[in-house]
């Protein structure tokens, strides 16, 4: 009878708000294994599959390429510090892109990247550096081979000049204004170049 009455207490007790308390480290470990087991998407695998998987996550990150909310959930849970560097990667791409979405020009692009180089300077001896470049540069490669990116005017002007019925047709251009596009198209080229040149001696390292 007394080992029944025991029984049901210990029972009752693990529907209380103590059965909770941080203090019952024994409870506490065990909820908290079972809510990573819930969270952790290499739950059930072997160490050598666990190994495996985060390394995929970390070329992954290495290519440039967003990572899922799972891959995030691996690295929070395994790898601490790589999982802050991803957050601020994830952070900054979504930034980038928002940046890229709102230029109304290729000249404004133009500005968008020689940004990001400025800040992949301002990085030196960052452990995020490596990723942060290659994030950047598959994004706004990306973005170039767009039908968006394509769609831009030269200039911010010209595209306000589209927004208006042009009463006549420019048949030919002189040869400043040639020049001058094909010096910006240098320009951009140059930029971007320097980019992809910064990410490859990054990942040197």
């Amino acid at each position: 009878m007394m080992d029944r009455m025991m029984l049901r207490a210990a029972k009752e007790s693990e529907n209380t708000p103590e059965a909770y308390n941080t203090n019952a480290s024994p409870k506490k470990a065990m909820w908290q294994e079972l809510i990573g087991a819930m969270e952790d998407p290499t739950a059930g695998m072997s160490e050598a599959e666990r190994q495996e998987y985060g390394r995929r996550i970390e070329q992954k990150m290495k290519a440039g390429k967003k990572l899922t909310a799972k891959e995030l959930s691996y690295l929070r849970i395994h790898n601490p510090e790589l999982y802050k560097i991803a957050v601020r990667v994830e952070t900054s791409r979504k930034t980038l892109r928002q940046r890229l979405k709102t230029c109304k020009s290729k000249q404004e692009v133009h500005s968008v990247v020689q940004g990001q180089l400025s800040v992949l300077r301002s990085m030196k001896g960052d452990p995020a550096r490596e990723y942060m470049a290659a994030m950047m540069q598959r994004e706004i490669s990306e973005f170039k081979k767009s039908s968006v990116y394509a769609k831009l005017p030269l200039k911010t002007e010209q595209g306000d000049k589209k927004m208006k019925k042009v009463l006549y047709t420019v048949e030919s251009e002189d040869e400043e204004d040639i020049y001058s596009r094909a010096v910006f198209f240098g320009s951009l080229q140059l930029q971007c170049d320097e980019l992809s040149q910064m990410t490859d001696a990054v990942m040197e390292f």
